[in-house]
C-alpha cells in the first residue's frame, strides 16, 4: 500500500518508493478526505448538500467529478439503485425544498449533454450537436442548438437522467468493457420566486454537475480508436489541470479557451459561483502516475480561492414573467 489516509488532518500520503526506486513520501492536503467504505449518502451530507442548497438560493453551482478511469468516480456522481450519487441525491434535495415550501414558486429546466473529442452533443435529442456560447465579461454561457425540458416532478427528472445517460459514448478499454469516453454535464436550471413578494425579485441559478471521463495510460488501449479517444481524454484533462493551477497559483491570465471543458467551465471557475471537486483515486499498482495526477489536481483544487459568491436576481425574462404578461394580455 502506497497511499495513506489521515482522515482526521485530511491528508493523504503518498509513497514514491515503487516510482524512485527511493524512500520519498508527500503529502497531500485537502478540504476533506474519505476512506474506501465511505457510501454515497454520507458523502453527500457531509460535503455536497450545502452546496445545493446555494443553488436554491439563487447562486450558481458546479460540482465535477474527477479521477483515473476505474476509480469509481461515476459510481459517485450517478451511483446505481441502490446507492444513489450526486445527480440522484441533488435532486431528491431540490425537490425536498420545494415540497417543504409552499410559499415559493419555482420554474425549473433539465439538460444533458456530453464532450467528445472537443464536441458538444445534445443527449436527449438524438446527439444534436450544440454550440457554445460564451460572454467572459458577463460570465454566462449560451448553448446554441441545446433543448431544455421543463420538469415539474423528481420522477420526471430522473426520467430524462436516465435518457442521457443511455445516449453517453461507451466503449472498451484496457480496465472495462463499458468505460466512459466523454465527459457528461447534467444542468438543472432554476427559476424562483416568493410568492408574498411578487415578481419584484425573481431570483435564477444553474446547477451543473459534470462527471468527467477518466485519466487513463492511452497507449494500454488495444484498438486505434480506444487510443484516440484516450489521448483525447487526457489531453482535454491536462487543459483542466492547468487552469486549475493557473487559479491555485493565482496567475493573471489563465487558459480557458484552450478545451471545450474548461470554456464550460469558465464562468463557474472565474468566480461568483460554488463550487466542489470531488476526487476519486485508487492506488492500483501500474497506475501510480494517474494516482499521483489525481492528488496533485485535487490539492491544487483546495487551494483556490474564487471569492464572494454573487446571487442572481432576474430581470424580467423568467417563464414568471412571461406567465403573467400572458394573463394580462387575456384580461
Amino acid at each position: 500500500m502506497f497511499a495513506q489516509i489521515d482522515q482526521e488532518q485530511n491528508r493523504i500520503s503518498f509513497d514514491y518508493t515503487n516510482i524512485t526506486k527511493q524512500s520519498v513520501q508527500k503529502d497531500y492536503d485537502f478540504h476533506r478526505v474519505f476512506g474506501p467504505t465511505i457510501n454515497n449518502q454520507a458523502l453527500y451530507d457531509d460535503t455536497f448538500r450545502n452546496t445545493v442548497a446555494r443553488a436554491l438560493e439563487g447562486f450558481n453551482v458546479c460540482i465535477f467529478g474527477y479521477g483515473q478511469t476505474g476509480a469509481g468516480k461515476t459510481h459517485t456522481m450517478a451511483g446505481d439503485a441502490k446507492e444513489p450519487g450526486i445527480v440522484r441525491l441533488a435532486v431528491g434535495q431540490i425537490f425536498d425544498h420545494i415540497r417543504s415550501n409552499p410559499q415559493r414558486m419555482f420554474n425549473i429546466k433539465f439538460s444533458c449533454m456530453e464532450i467528445y473529442d472537443e464536441k458538444i452533443y445534445d443527449l436527449l435529442h438524438e446527439r444534436n450537436p450544440v454550440i457554445l456560447m460564451s460572454d467572459p465579461k458577463k460570465k454566462k454561457l449560451a448553448f446554441k442548438g441545446l433543448e431544455e425540458h421543463q420538469v415539474s416532478s423528481e420522477s420526471e427528472m430522473m426520467e430524462q437522467v436516465a435518457k442521457g445517460m443511455q445516449g453517453k459514448t461507451m466503449t472498451k478499454n484496457y480496465k472495462h468493457d463499458h468505460s466512459s469516453r466523454s465527459h457528461t454535464v447534467i444542468r438543472i436550471g432554476l427559476e424562483m420566486r416568493d410568492t408574498r413578494a411578487g415578481l419584484d425579485r425573481v431570483m435564477v441559478a444553474s446547477l451543473m454537475m459534470v462527471d468527467l471521463a477518466g485519466s487513463e495510460a492511452a497507449h494500454k488501449n488495444e484498438s486505434t480508436k480506444g487510443k484516440a479517444e484516450g489521448i483525447s481524454i487526457n489531453k482535454s484533462l491536462l487543459f483542466l489541470k492547468q487552469c486549475i493551477h493557473d487559479l491555485a497559483s493565482q496567475k493573471k491570465d489563465k487558459s480557458f479557451r484552450n478545451s471545450t471543458l474548461t470554456r464550460l467551465l469558465e464562468p463557474s471557475l472565474s468566480g461568483g459561483a460554488a463550487v466542489a471537486v470531488i476526487c476519486n483515486m485508487t492506488p492500483v499498482a501500474g497506475d501510480f502516475k494517474v494516482a499521483v495526477d489525481t492528488l496533485d489536481f485535487g490539492s491544487s483544487a483546495s487551494k483556490i480561492d474564487l471569492g464572494l459568491l454573487k446571487q442572481n436576481v432576474a430581470g424580467d425574462n423568467t417563464e414568471f414573467h412571461k406567465l403573467q404578461e400572458l394573463m394580462q394580455a387575456h384580461c
